[in-house]
Protein backbone atom coordinates (compact mmCIF):
# COMPACT_ATOMS: atom_id res chain seq x y z
CA UNK A 1 0.00 0.00 0.00
CA UNK A 2 2.71 2.23 -0.11
CA UNK A 3 2.58 5.47 -2.08
CA UNK A 4 4.04 8.69 -2.35
CA UNK A 5 2.89 10.84 0.82
CA UNK A 6 0.94 13.81 -0.71
CA UNK A 7 -1.05 11.36 -2.55
CA UNK A 8 -2.26 9.24 -0.12
CA UNK A 9 -5.91 10.07 1.20
CA UNK A 10 -7.79 7.13 3.52
CA UNK A 11 -11.64 7.57 4.39
CA UNK A 12 -11.90 6.72 8.03
CA UNK A 13 -15.55 5.08 8.54
CA UNK A 14 -16.66 3.77 12.10
CA UNK A 15 -19.95 2.80 13.45
CA UNK A 16 -21.54 1.42 10.02
CA UNK A 17 -23.84 -0.52 11.23
CA UNK A 18 -25.15 -1.71 8.20
CA UNK A 19 -27.71 -3.53 9.46
CA UNK A 20 -29.39 -0.04 10.56
CA UNK A 21 -28.06 1.90 7.00
CA UNK A 22 -29.78 -0.84 4.61
CA UNK A 23 -32.72 -0.33 6.58
CA UNK A 24 -32.87 3.34 6.79
CA UNK A 25 -30.86 4.48 3.51
CA UNK A 26 -30.40 1.29 1.11
CA UNK A 27 -28.91 3.68 -1.32
CA UNK A 28 -26.08 5.36 0.93
CA UNK A 29 -23.35 2.69 -0.04
CA UNK A 30 -23.96 3.96 -3.92
CA UNK A 31 -23.17 7.19 -2.77
CA UNK A 32 -20.21 6.33 -1.22
CA UNK A 33 -18.51 4.88 -4.29
CA UNK A 34 -19.63 8.43 -6.13
CA UNK A 35 -17.86 10.34 -3.03
CA UNK A 36 -15.05 8.33 -2.70
CA UNK A 37 -14.00 9.17 -6.66
CA UNK A 38 -14.53 12.42 -6.00
CA UNK A 39 -12.09 12.58 -3.00
CA UNK A 40 -9.38 10.20 -4.44
CA UNK A 41 -9.58 8.55 -1.29
CA UNK A 42 -6.98 5.48 -1.53
CA UNK A 43 -8.25 3.26 0.77
CA UNK A 44 -10.94 2.75 3.59
CA UNK A 45 -9.93 2.51 7.57
CA UNK A 46 -13.24 0.80 8.69
CA UNK A 47 -13.47 1.36 12.70
CA UNK A 48 -15.59 -1.41 13.61
CA UNK A 49 -18.68 -2.12 14.21
CA UNK A 50 -19.81 -3.21 10.88
CA UNK A 51 -22.68 -5.51 11.38
CA UNK A 52 -23.60 -8.49 13.51
CA UNK A 53 -21.44 -11.90 13.90
CA UNK A 54 -23.91 -13.01 11.18
CA UNK A 55 -23.17 -10.58 8.71
CA UNK A 56 -20.44 -8.55 9.05
CA UNK A 57 -18.17 -11.07 6.54
CA UNK A 58 -21.10 -10.45 3.78
CA UNK A 59 -21.06 -6.16 4.85
CA UNK A 60 -17.35 -6.95 4.35
CA UNK A 61 -17.37 -8.21 0.82
CA UNK A 62 -20.35 -5.67 -0.41
CA UNK A 63 -18.32 -2.34 0.62
CA UNK A 64 -15.51 -3.87 -0.79
CA UNK A 65 -17.57 -4.48 -4.35
CA UNK A 66 -19.55 -1.44 -3.82
CA UNK A 67 -16.54 1.14 -3.43
CA UNK A 68 -13.98 -0.53 -5.27
CA UNK A 69 -11.69 0.28 -2.80
CA UNK A 70 -9.13 -1.97 -0.33
CA UNK A 71 -10.26 -1.82 3.39
CA UNK A 72 -8.24 -2.17 6.30
CA UNK A 73 -10.50 -2.82 9.61
CA UNK A 74 -10.89 -3.51 12.96
CA UNK A 75 -13.95 -5.17 14.62
CA UNK A 76 -16.04 -3.50 17.21
CA UNK A 77 -18.45 -4.57 20.01
CA UNK A 78 -21.32 -5.28 17.59
CA UNK A 79 -19.29 -7.68 15.24
CA UNK A 80 -19.45 -9.74 18.30
CA UNK A 81 -23.34 -9.96 18.77
CA UNK A 82 -25.02 -13.24 18.56
CA UNK A 83 -21.42 -15.10 18.57
CA UNK A 84 -18.34 -15.47 20.59
CA UNK A 85 -14.97 -13.45 20.36
CA UNK A 86 -12.97 -16.23 19.68
CA UNK A 87 -15.48 -17.49 16.61
CA UNK A 88 -15.99 -14.31 14.99
CA UNK A 89 -12.07 -13.61 15.38
CA UNK A 90 -11.51 -16.75 13.89
CA UNK A 91 -13.70 -15.84 11.00
CA UNK A 92 -12.14 -12.47 10.91
CA UNK A 93 -8.49 -14.00 10.20
CA UNK A 94 -9.93 -16.58 7.73
CA UNK A 95 -11.35 -14.19 5.10
CA UNK A 96 -9.16 -14.79 1.93
CA UNK A 97 -10.14 -12.05 -0.36
CA UNK A 98 -8.15 -9.54 -1.78
CA UNK A 99 -8.21 -6.12 -0.69
CA UNK A 100 -9.74 -7.02 3.02
CA UNK A 101 -7.70 -6.71 5.99
CA UNK A 102 -8.32 -7.61 9.68
CA UNK A 103 -5.58 -5.36 10.95
CA UNK A 104 -4.23 -7.38 13.93
CA UNK A 105 -3.90 -10.16 11.34
CA UNK A 106 -1.75 -8.71 9.02
CA UNK A 107 0.45 -6.12 11.93
CA UNK A 108 1.86 -3.00 9.96
CA UNK A 109 1.22 -1.99 6.80
CA UNK A 110 3.29 0.38 5.74
CA UNK A 111 2.06 3.83 3.90
CA UNK A 112 4.77 5.43 2.70
CA UNK A 113 8.62 5.26 4.57
CA UNK A 114 7.99 7.13 7.65
CA UNK A 115 4.43 6.19 7.95
CA UNK A 116 2.80 2.58 9.11
CA UNK A 117 -0.75 1.99 10.63
CA UNK A 118 -1.56 -0.83 13.01
CA UNK A 119 -4.97 -1.55 14.80
CA UNK A 120 -7.21 -3.61 16.92
CA UNK A 121 -10.52 -2.99 17.91
CA UNK A 122 -10.12 -3.67 21.83
CA UNK A 123 -12.16 -3.66 24.50
CA UNK A 124 -14.44 -1.43 26.88
CA UNK A 125 -11.99 -3.17 29.87
CA UNK A 126 -13.41 -2.13 33.11
CA UNK A 127 -10.18 -0.69 34.61
CA UNK A 128 -11.41 2.29 35.51
CA UNK A 129 -14.54 3.72 36.99
CA UNK A 130 -17.14 2.66 39.24
CA UNK A 131 -16.91 -1.18 39.25
CA UNK A 132 -20.36 -1.07 41.03
CA UNK A 133 -22.75 1.00 39.28
CA UNK A 134 -21.53 1.20 36.13
CA UNK A 135 -23.86 1.40 32.78
CA UNK A 136 -25.36 -1.60 31.16
CA UNK A 137 -24.68 -2.59 27.80
CA UNK A 138 -26.38 -4.85 25.71
CA UNK A 139 -22.87 -6.13 24.92
CA UNK A 140 -23.21 -8.02 28.21
CA UNK A 141 -26.34 -10.36 26.99
CA UNK A 142 -25.87 -10.32 23.37
CA UNK A 143 -22.26 -11.91 23.50
CA UNK A 144 -21.57 -15.33 24.36
CA UNK A 145 -18.39 -14.72 26.47
CA UNK A 146 -19.79 -11.68 28.83
CA UNK A 147 -23.58 -13.47 28.81
CA UNK A 148 -21.64 -16.30 30.38
CA UNK A 149 -20.53 -14.57 33.48
CA UNK A 150 -23.59 -13.05 34.25
CA UNK A 151 -26.74 -14.65 36.62
CA UNK A 152 -29.45 -14.11 34.17
CA UNK A 153 -31.88 -13.71 36.94
CA UNK A 154 -30.08 -11.51 38.43
CA UNK A 155 -29.74 -9.60 35.28
CA UNK A 156 -33.01 -9.02 34.34
CA UNK A 157 -34.84 -8.78 38.02
CA UNK A 158 -32.12 -7.05 40.40
CA UNK A 159 -30.76 -4.52 38.28
CA UNK A 160 -27.49 -6.52 37.44
CA UNK A 161 -25.78 -6.55 41.15
CA UNK A 162 -23.12 -9.04 40.43
CA UNK A 163 -20.82 -7.90 38.28
CA UNK A 164 -17.61 -9.11 39.26
CA UNK A 165 -17.43 -11.86 36.76
CA UNK A 166 -18.30 -9.83 33.93
CA UNK A 167 -15.54 -7.55 35.36
CA UNK A 168 -12.91 -9.76 35.62
CA UNK A 169 -14.11 -11.16 31.80
CA UNK A 170 -14.16 -7.84 30.27
CA UNK A 171 -10.19 -6.85 31.75
CA UNK A 172 -8.80 -10.07 30.07
CA UNK A 173 -10.46 -9.16 26.86
CA UNK A 174 -9.03 -6.16 27.02
CA UNK A 175 -5.59 -6.99 28.06
CA UNK A 176 -4.98 -9.68 25.69
CA UNK A 177 -6.61 -7.27 23.23
CA UNK A 178 -3.84 -4.83 24.33
CA UNK A 179 -1.11 -7.66 24.26
CA UNK A 180 -1.62 -8.49 20.18
CA UNK A 181 -1.46 -3.96 19.56
CA UNK A 182 1.26 -3.89 21.79
CA UNK A 183 3.52 -6.33 19.77
CA UNK A 184 2.58 -4.46 16.57
CA UNK A 185 3.03 -0.80 17.81
CA UNK A 186 6.42 -2.37 19.20
CA UNK A 187 7.54 -3.70 15.63
CA UNK A 188 6.23 -0.14 14.07
CA UNK A 189 8.28 2.49 16.31
CA UNK A 190 11.42 0.33 14.43
CA UNK A 191 10.99 1.41 11.44
CA UNK A 192 8.82 4.47 11.16
CA UNK A 193 8.51 8.03 12.67
CA UNK A 194 4.58 8.50 11.90
CA UNK A 195 2.37 5.46 13.48
CA UNK A 196 -1.29 5.63 12.81
CA UNK A 197 -3.41 3.43 15.30
CA UNK A 198 -7.12 2.12 14.53
CA UNK A 199 -9.40 1.45 17.14
CA UNK A 200 -12.70 0.62 17.82
CA UNK A 201 -12.99 1.56 21.78
CA UNK A 202 -10.98 4.95 22.56
CA UNK A 203 -7.68 4.19 24.75
CA UNK A 204 -8.32 7.98 26.36
CA UNK A 205 -10.75 9.26 28.44
CA UNK A 206 -10.28 12.47 26.95
CA UNK A 207 -11.82 11.26 23.47
CA UNK A 208 -14.04 9.12 25.82
CA UNK A 209 -16.86 11.86 25.69
CA UNK A 210 -20.89 11.58 24.99
CA UNK A 211 -23.00 14.13 23.69
CA UNK A 212 -20.01 16.96 24.17
CA UNK A 213 -20.13 16.01 28.04
CA UNK A 214 -16.86 14.09 29.62
CA UNK A 215 -16.24 10.58 30.00
CA UNK A 216 -17.99 9.56 33.75
CA UNK A 217 -17.18 6.70 36.53
CA UNK A 218 -20.40 4.91 35.03
CA UNK A 219 -19.59 4.90 30.95
CA UNK A 220 -15.28 4.26 31.58
CA UNK A 221 -16.17 0.66 31.84
CA UNK A 222 -17.59 0.02 29.19
CA UNK A 223 -16.07 2.99 26.99
CA UNK A 224 -12.47 3.02 27.60
CA UNK A 225 -9.63 0.65 26.72
CA UNK A 226 -7.41 1.51 29.20
CA UNK A 227 -4.84 -0.99 29.31
CA UNK A 228 -3.97 0.01 25.65
CA UNK A 229 -4.16 3.95 27.00
CA UNK A 230 -1.10 3.11 29.11
CA UNK A 231 0.76 1.61 26.78
CA UNK A 232 0.50 4.20 24.19
CA UNK A 233 1.76 6.75 26.51
CA UNK A 234 4.37 4.79 27.50
CA UNK A 235 5.72 4.25 23.73
CA UNK A 236 5.47 7.63 23.14
CA UNK A 237 7.34 9.19 26.58
CA UNK A 238 10.13 6.34 25.05
CA UNK A 239 10.14 7.40 21.57
CA UNK A 240 9.85 11.50 21.66
CA UNK A 241 10.64 11.87 18.28
CA UNK A 242 7.76 9.27 16.89
CA UNK A 243 4.24 10.58 16.05
CA UNK A 244 1.13 8.23 17.44
CA UNK A 245 -2.43 9.81 15.64
CA UNK A 246 -4.91 7.40 17.35
CA UNK A 247 -8.64 7.25 15.66
CA UNK A 248 -11.53 5.57 17.10
CA UNK A 249 -14.91 5.08 17.33
CA UNK A 250 -17.65 3.17 19.50
CA UNK A 251 -19.27 5.94 21.24
CA UNK A 252 -20.56 8.03 18.55
CA UNK A 253 -19.20 11.15 19.31
CA UNK A 254 -16.83 13.42 17.70
CA UNK A 255 -14.20 14.64 19.46
CA UNK A 256 -10.24 15.27 19.36
CA UNK A 257 -7.46 15.98 22.07
CA UNK A 258 -4.04 16.61 22.47
CA UNK A 259 -3.01 13.78 24.64
CA UNK A 260 0.78 14.26 24.58
CA UNK A 261 3.42 16.03 22.29
CA UNK A 262 3.47 13.29 20.50
CA UNK A 263 0.04 11.90 20.55
CA UNK A 264 -3.42 13.17 18.79
CA UNK A 265 -6.76 11.53 19.58
CA UNK A 266 -9.74 11.63 17.17
CA UNK A 267 -13.17 9.96 17.90
CA UNK A 268 -15.71 9.37 15.16
CA UNK A 269 -19.20 11.19 14.90
CA UNK A 270 -21.77 8.04 13.89
CA UNK A 271 -25.53 8.06 14.25
CA UNK A 272 -27.92 4.84 13.58
CA UNK A 273 -28.48 4.89 9.69
CA UNK A 274 -26.40 7.21 8.56
CA UNK A 275 -23.19 6.90 6.63
CA UNK A 276 -20.10 9.35 7.30
CA UNK A 277 -16.51 9.54 6.36
CA UNK A 278 -13.92 11.59 7.63
CA UNK A 279 -10.50 11.94 5.38
CA UNK A 280 -7.11 11.21 7.00
CA UNK A 281 -4.50 12.36 4.62
CA UNK A 282 -0.90 14.46 5.26
CA UNK A 283 -1.29 17.99 6.31
CA UNK A 284 -0.80 20.66 3.98
CA UNK A 285 2.68 21.26 2.18
CA UNK A 286 3.89 23.85 4.74
CA UNK A 287 3.32 20.52 7.37
CA UNK A 288 4.51 17.82 5.15
CA UNK A 289 5.36 15.43 7.97
CA UNK A 290 2.30 15.38 9.78
CA UNK A 291 -1.36 13.55 9.32
CA UNK A 292 -4.66 14.85 10.87
CA UNK A 293 -8.05 13.75 10.10
CA UNK A 294 -10.55 15.97 8.00
CA UNK A 295 -14.45 17.04 9.05
CA UNK A 296 -16.77 14.85 9.34
CA UNK A 297 -19.44 14.67 6.16
CA UNK A 298 -22.23 12.37 5.53
CA UNK A 299 -22.71 10.67 2.52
Amino acid sequence: MTSDEKSIKLAWISDLHLDHLENKDPGALLRLRTVLDTEEASAILLGGDIADSRTFEAGLRRLLAVTGRPILYVLGNHDYYFGSVADVRRRAAGIDIPGIQWLPEIGVVELDRDTAIIGHGGWGDAHRGDMEDFTILTDYAAIKDLADTINHEDFWVNGFKKRSSLVKKLRELGEKSAENLKVNLGRAIIKYKKILILTHVTPFTETCTYKDRPGSAQGFPGFLWDTMGGIIKSAASSNPDVEFLVFSGHTHQGSFARISMNIRAWSFQAEYGELRYRLIQPEAPDSPTAWSAGPSFRV
